[in-house]
This record gives structure tokens, sequence and C-alpha cells, in this order.
């Protein structure tokens, strides 16, 4: 099958799988624009990949258990209007028996490059990112703070006696231990240190610049339209949007609202466990923390260039849909940029400590 001028599929070597090619705007090869599977339309619903038929459930093994969670691009996930889960529990069972899975926390998991946490350590320090998120009037500065204990763990725990057997260097955080580093990372502070904030939002944009270019250079650009107040084509709302004034549109409407709808999208990630990849999981809760204030930005970006008095609940819609479609849904390509924002962050906290 050829259409568009395109193969409908593209070959990963990295991992040996393919997946459905992407339209320039993002969307999978065969949604119309009037967002209906072609291949649902023109075959049938058992002719489309096992993911395509899953969605909007993202299934996961772990030693505690199956995870069944949802992807928020659905619209009646993000509206709340769906069937329970429990209603599709056969054809879920079903997957599982006919289907291998991912799982995560049979053996040691990468807290950092040098350390590990085995699954135990893992749900503690879940544990402590969703009571973070929980506490604090604004969602990306309370995500902070799970970012910043994370950070001094990573700096402050040096090996010692307690390397994994073979991987000299490596330490292993024994849940205990690792308990108590969160305790003591939580009350850290760094005083009024500006300098956070600033590299958060330079990151923030810089992702902005990837999920709304075709390239390098586009990107470039509009993450240099997005810091300055300028203007950037943008892929998602298919217009060139001028953010002059942009900033103090945003100062003039706080939006209380926004929190609930941030925290349950966002506390769902931690639950589908968002965290647990192959890379580390600091990495990860950097992009967690990023998550939090795309949300808000694009929350906001949807009302301006609509025109609209101040944000509604639509555009949180859209931009739950942008961030789980464009970022969290899809991080293989921007796992360079975690990683990279990771150190950013480390490097400006060592020469504060």
């Amino acid at each position: 099958m050829k259409q568009r001028g395109a193969e409908p599929l593209t070959f990963d070597s990295g991992d040996g799988t393919y997946s459905t090619a992407r339209q320039p705007n993002g969307d999978c090869y065969f949604l119309t624009p009037e967002n209906l599977c072609t291949i649902h339309r023109d075959v049938e619903y058992k002719a489309k990949p096992l993911a395509c038929r899953q969605f909007p459930f993202r299934i996961r093994r772990t030693p505690d258990g199956v995870v069944v969670g949802l992807s928020f691009y659905c619209p009646s996930v993000m509206t709340d209007t769906g069937d329970p889960v429990e209603r599709y529990e056969p054809e879920i069972r079903s997957w599982l028996d006919a289907h291998s899975y991912g799982s995560v926390g049979d053996g040691p998991m990468p807290f950092d490059e040098s350390i590990q946490i085995d699954w135990k350590g893992y749900r503690i320090l879940e544990g402590f990112v969703r009571h973070c998120l929980f506490h604090g009037d604004d969602v990306p500065q309370a995500l902070w703070e799970a970012e910043k204990a994370l950070l001094l763990i990573s700096i402050l725990s040096v090996p010692k006696n307690v390397t994994a057997k073979g991987q000299p260097g490596i330490t292993v955080l024994e849940a205990p231990r690792l308990e108590k580093s969160l305790t003591e990372a939580s009350v850290f502070d760094f005083g009024n240190a500006q300098v956070f904030p600033q590299l958060s939002l330079f990151f923030a944009f810089t992702v902005v610049g990837v999920l709304e270019s075709k390239g390098p250079d586009e990107a470039r650009a509009a993450t240099e339209a997005a810091m300055s107040g300028g203007a950037f084509h943008s892929l998602h709302f298919s217009r060139t949007v001028d953010l002059a004034g942009f900033g103090a549109y945003y100062q003039a409407n706080p939006c209380q609202w926004k929190s609930v709808m941030m925290r349950k999208y966002l506390d769902h990630l931690v639950f589908r466990t968002f965290l647990v990849e192959s890379e580390p999981v600091l990495h990860r809760m950097t992009a967690l923390y990023m998550a939090a204030s795309l949300l808000d930005f694009y929350l906001y970006l949807s009302a301006w260039q609509a025109g609209r008095p101040a944000p509604g609940e639509e555009d949180m819609r859209c931009a739950l849909g942008i961030v789980e479609k464009g970022f969290a849904g899809h991080t293989r390509t921007l796992v360079p940029f975690f990683k990279g924002f990771t150190d950013g962050f480390r490097r400006q906290m060592k020469e504060m400590l």
C-alpha cells in the first residue's frame, strides 16, 4: 500500500521494529483529515496494528501486576466520558494471553548513569513524586521540588562499597537508603535561585521548537520566537502564531482551575509507569517536569491563537492532546533532550552546592 507518494511504514534499525509513518503535521500516515483510520474504514478493525486496536489502553507488566494506563489523546479519556476500564477487561485479558508486553522492574533499574535501584525503591520514589505533585498551587513548581530532590540524590550519592556485581562504579541504592535520601534532599533549600526557572523556561521552549517544526532549522527559529515573543508557524495550529504580548496575557490570566486537570493527567503518567523506561529514571523525571511546563504553555497558546480573552477547558483539552501525542506518547526521539536537560540542571546545581 502506498499513498500520498510515501511509504506507509518506517523501520527502526536500532530495535528492528516497524512503525506507521507520520504525515507532515505529525498525524498517523493512515489518518484522514476527518480523523478516520483508512485501515478501519477500507478493510476492517481486525486488520489494524495491535497498538491501534488497543488504543487508548497502554499495557505494561510490573512485579505488582499488570498496569493498564490510558492515553489522554482519546477524547473520552480526556473528558472522562468513556466506559469504565473494567468494561474492557475480557478484551484486555485476551490481548495479554495472545501477545507479549513490555515488563519493568524485574531487575535493577538505572536511576541515573551511575546509580541503580530496585522495584521496591522505585515505588518509594514514585510515591514521593506523586506526593510532591499534589502539594502546592503551582503544578510545575510542585514537580520541580521532586526534580530537585532526585537531582541532589544523583549528585550526593557517591559510590562506596556497594557496587553492582561485575559493574564497577555503579552504586546500588537500596530502598531504605533511597527513602532516607529523599527525605534529606526534599528539605534542601537553594534559596532564591532564579537560574532554575530560567533554565526550565529555556528547556521548555526548546521542546516547543521541536514539536512545532519539521526540522532543526525550523526548530531553532520557533524556539527563538517563543522565547522572544516573536512569530512562528505552528504545526499544531496550522497557522503563524505571533507571540507579541503573550507574556502579559499569561500573567493576566492565572487560571487557578487549571491545576486540577494538569494534576490528573501528570499523576496518570506516573501511574502508567512513564518514569520507567530503558533510560534512567532521573531523565524521565525531567521529562515529567517538562510535560507540566508544556501543558501550561499550550493551555495559554491555544487560547491566545484563537483570540479568546482567557483560556477555557477547551484549551486545556487542546494542550493535553498536544502534550500526549507529541511529547509523552512518543518520547523515543526526545530521549537526547531529556538527558541534556538533566545534565544542564545537574551542572548548575553542582556549581551552587
